[in-house]
């Protein structure tokens, strides 16, 4: 008997270096991880929907050629689905995530 409902699913994820509409309808996410390459440092903004048109739920800046990983103690739910849109300075980005069931 597991602590949550998450216990027997395994998390989604993707690695890219180019916007990206990463889920349509519901989920939560997990965690993020950002690597910078350049003089500046590296952002990736996320949204709930399915463009930048959505809800923006955070942006993730990683220090200048370094990788920075964020993990969420308590999931962040999105309803509209998940769009990540990366900035010029970033080499990678993963996102982690669970969809769940519409309705």
């Amino acid at each position: 008997m597991g602590g949550n409902v998450y216990d027997d699913m395994m998390p989604q994820f993707l690695e890219t270096k180019v916007d990206t509409l990463l889920r349509e309808g519901p989920g939560v996410l997990l965690g993020v991880l950002v690597t910078s390459h350049s003089n500046d440092p590296g952002i990736v903004v996320l949204y709930d929907g399915s463009s930048t048109d959505g809800r923006k739920m955070l942006d993730v800046r990683a220090p200048t050629n370094l990788t920075y990983f964020v993990e969420f103690k308590y999931p962040l739910s999105f309803r509209e689905g998940l769009y990540v849109d990366v900035g010029g300075d970033v080499d990678s980005c993963v996102v982690l995530w669970y969809p769940e069931e519409d309705g």
